[in-house]
């Protein structure tokens, strides 16, 4: 027997600031060699500013990838990570959304770029929900992520916020690209599973993908409930590329299935299942949860007692009714 529940990516645990919103903490391996190596990389990763590899050469890119959605019939994107704002503009005809936690808003503004909407992914999750995107364009990101498991963690996200018939696109620098990069740098420093490049406050990290290394790294991810495939080559992206997919699950007779329950939900209902999805989704804590639940209960002018709790499910799984599956449902 099978529990299909929903077709979110394979939970990673997050925790300082990252790129994707969470907090992040360090690796528990124990012992003084331990502490040392901890504070070394510490060091290192706080010296590494992400928000210096923002550039402006990256428009021909989004062009390329506007293509893609549109082959796709995409009509609301988001650009997750979106640098300098420049690449938001070329998704034309769409309606576009973006965020960017490390690039200061005054050098967006001085390049001219799209000021993003929201500072994290987790703001974008928590404010327009999971599966709300018909598209997620995260171009040049994971490559400048020296965190390991805040880089999963962005992929993670890509595949909440991508719709059950949407899709993502993923690209990042190429392996060969970075490693030619380190040879003809003077200043270049072996760092995780990539390099540190420049020197004071300049200091950047990239790590390069081979196209089969971030198709199987986002596929291991997010797994068997996405399709994960090389961007076709009639689109002209000469980087690592990948375009992800939702995969529709099939069932045999005697599988359990989780329905949509039938009847619908007042607002004030629906609004606080989703607030106790992101509770349980690790996106948001509990105290932080009930107060934005008590300031909805105030702008609607009701109370406690218009929550119909009895639509919830013990233990915060607010997902629908569990039935027998039968062939043609």
């Amino acid at each position: 027997m099978r529990l299909f529940t929903e077709g979110m990516p394979r939970n990673i645990e997050v925790g300082g600031s990252s790129f994707s919103g969470g907090e992040l903490q360090p690796f528990n391996v124990g012992g003084l060699a331990a502490k040392t190596l901890a504070k070394t990389v510490s060091q290192a990763i706080t010296k590494v500013n992400p928000g210096k590899t923002a550039i402006s050469t990256t428009t021909g890119t989004y062009k390329k990838m506007n293509k893609i959605l549109d082959d796709n019939n995409v009509k609301t994107v988001h650009d997750f990570g979106s640098g300098l704002g420049l690449g938001s503009k070329e998704f034309v005809d769409k309606k576009v959304t973006s965020h960017e936690p490390f690039v200061a808003i005054e050098k967006i503004i001085q390049s001219k770029g799209k000021l993003p909407d929201y500072k994290s992914a987790d703001d974008v999750i928590l404010k327009e929900g999971f599966s709300s995107k018909q598209g997620v364009v995260n171009a040049n990101v994971l490559n400048v992520i020296s965190d390991p498991v805040e880089r999963a963690n962005v992929v993670k996200q890509i595949g909440q916020l991508v719709s059950d018939d949407g899709v993502a696109i993923i690209t990042t620098r190429g392996e060969k690209e970075i490693l030619n990069q380190a040879k003809k740098s003077k200043n270049a420093q072996e760092f995780a599973d990539g390099f540190i490049f420049g020197s004071g406050d300049n200091k950047t990290f990239q790590k390069g993908f081979s196209q089969k290394e971030l198709e199987k790294y986002v596929q291991d991810i997010l797994g068997d409930l996405f399709k994960v495939e090389k961007i076709p080559n009639k689109y002209g992206i000469g980087t690592s590329g990948v375009i992800i997919k939702k995969v529709r699950p099939t069932f045999k007779d005697g599988d359990e299935v989780i329905v949509p329950p039938k009847k619908p939900y007042n607002s004030i209902t629906a609004y606080v299942k989703n607030i106790r999805s992101y509770v349980k989704a690790g996106v948001i804590k509990k105290d932080f949860a009930l107060d934005l639940i008590k300031q909805k209960l105030k702008e609607e002018g009701k109370t406690m007692a218009d929550i119909d709790t009895s639509k919830f499910v013990k233990g915060g799984e607010d997902i629908g009714e569990k039935v027998p599956y039968n062939k043609g449902d």
